[in-house]
């Protein structure tokens, strides 16, 4: 993870090495998946009967691999995720239009909501008026991995950049 982390930071094109990193940390992941299935069978068919019973082999064998897979799945679904992320703050014209759908999904469902009467009370209010910092993106003087994946709109002037990725931990 760290040298797919130092590949994106170093790459000429962070946001297609986000992408790359991604597919192939899902890619990888699914081979991995695919393996242990495989091995499951190879397993299954190389142990004799008399040693193991089929049925015990098998429930031992999962029990031994249950949590690898757990831990596939979810990697499987951090590089699907981050593949998608790093997408969609894209400036393809198939990027900027899922956004917008997601802006138009958002406010419909909004939209909906108010007229069912749902009502977000106190928090609502806070996060309207708190919306501006929430959004507001890092600067790189003052969060420590800002501004990974994407260049500034002007020179020196960190603070709003749409075309990029603003990472802080």
């Amino acid at each position: 993870m760290i040298f797919l982390a130092l590949g994106v930071y170093v790459a000429k094109g962070h946001r297609r090495a986000l992408v790359g990193a991604g597919l192939g940390l899902a890619g990888g992941m699914l081979a991995l998946g695919l393996g242990i299935a495989l091995f499951r069978s190879i397993y299954l068919n190389a142990i004799p009967a008399e040693v193991l019973p089929h049925d015990a082999a098998a429930a031992f064998y999962d029990t031994l691999v249950r949590f690898l897979r757990l831990g596939l799945r979810t990697v499987l679904v951090l590089g699907l995720v981050v593949a998608l992320a790093g997408f969609l703050t894209g400036r393809s014209i198939t990027a900027v239009r899922a956004r917008a759908g997601l802006s138009k999904g958002i406010g419909w469902l909004r939209g909906g909501a108010e007229k069912a009467g749902f009502r977000t009370g106190p928090v609502g209010a806070w996060v309207y008026t708190y919306k501006r910092v929430l959004l507001d993106r890092c600067d790189r003087d003052s969060c420590p991995g800002a501004g990974l994946l994407g260049p500034p709109d002007r020179e020196g002037d960190h603070r709003h950049n749409p075309r990029g990725v603003w990472l802080c931990w």
